[in-house]
């Protein structure tokens, strides 16, 4: 809005010069010379306020663009993130599991072990009466063949 306001104000300012140089005042005169260079100066000044505007908005593009390609990456590292804090969560319960059961595997053993142990005792316990009875039963036979004779 400033900058159409701006442009108005140069062209009426020049229309006014130049209708005070026609009337008052020919085109070569020194009055005319110093419109003539207010008029260009104006000019002037005015494609060089388009340019910085145009400057302005051409750095205000980049900058979107620089924060737009930037903000792009930093969601898609915020996703990768979130995707390995996901996984890793996954990974702990997992491992949990797997300890549980590790734990249940290693207790399992030791009851079989243990159960193994007891059989290798029964089956020593049944082998030292298995041998008493043979002791017996030799010294009974020995008894009875004695006393027959």
């Amino acid at each position: 809005m400033a900058k159409v306001r701006s442009t108005v104000k140069i062209v009426l300012l020049t229309r006014t010069w130049k209708k005070k140089a026609q009337t008052k005042h020919g085109p070569h005169s020194t009055y005319g010379l110093i419109r003539a260079a207010g008029t260009k100066r104006a000019k002037q000044q005015v494609e060089i306020r388009e340019l910085r505007e145009q400057v302005a908005e051409d750095a205000t593009l980049m900058n979107q663009g620089f924060l737009g390609s930037s903000n792009r990456a930093v969601l898609q590292i915020h996703s990768n993130q979130s995707k390995i804090h996901a996984e890793i969560k996954a990974l702990r319960n997992e491992t949990s599991e797997f300890v549980q059961q590790t734990s249940q595997w290693l207790k399992m053993f030791a009851d079989f072990n243990k159960n193994m142990e007891q059989i290798g005792d029964v089956e020593t316990w049944a082998k030292n009466v298995e041998s008493d009875l043979h002791t017996i039963t030799s010294a009974l036979k020995f008894v009875v063949d004695t006393e027959n004779q």
